[in-house]
């Protein structure tokens, strides 16, 4: 006999394992494993809360932005919303399409660099000086701590969830 077996996720469940894979990735800001698992499930997020919440509720779509009519309108007013969103976008084509090229990063690294290969002037540098995880150097050469763009994104979403979408499941 051959059967079937799936498991049901909500939309609230990948917001869920968004907040966890981000206090996995704080606990250890070395870990591109806890980077890859929230930024591959933040990245999805979006595609979870268009088709649960926006894609079907024009009222909805009036509350979160009267420009979001399409899905694509939807993600332009992310992008617009919080920066962060559109690297978030870009790491995540990185890592399931294995490049790393795109618009706005050059590289994804630690920050164990040597002096010699520090590049960036001081207004470049976006990152504490005890900060000793992963980092994203942008092609203008920014240097941003990986846990300052995650946080910024989280904080983005939590906010989204506990206004706007506090009454969905």
């Amino acid at each position: 006999m051959n059967s079937k077996k799936t498991f049901v996720i909500s939309t609230r469940d990948m917001f869920e394992k968004m907040k966890l894979e981000f206090e996995d990735f704080k606990n250890d800001t070395q870990s591109s494993r806890h980077a890859i698992n929230f930024v591959l499930t933040v990245h999805h997020l979006k595609e979870w809360v268009w088709k649960s919440y926006l894609q079907d509720n024009a009222e909805l779509r009036n509350n979160v932005s009267p420009l979001s009519q399409d899905k694509n309108s939807y993600y332009s007013f992310l992008n617009s919303e919080c920066k962060e969103i559109k690297l978030i976008h870009e790491l995540a084509n990185n890592i399931k399409h294995f490049y790393s090229q795109g618009n706005e990063i050059q590289e994804t690294t630690n920050n164990n660099k040597p002096w010699e290969e520090i590049t960036c002037t001081w207004e470049n540098w976006r990152i504490p000086w005890d900060y000793d995880g992963l980092i994203i150097i942008t092609k203008d050469n920014h240097w941003v701590s990986v846990l300052d763009i995650f946080q910024k994104v989280h904080d983005y979403w939590a906010n989204c969830f506990n206004t706007s979408l506090k009454n969905f499941t």
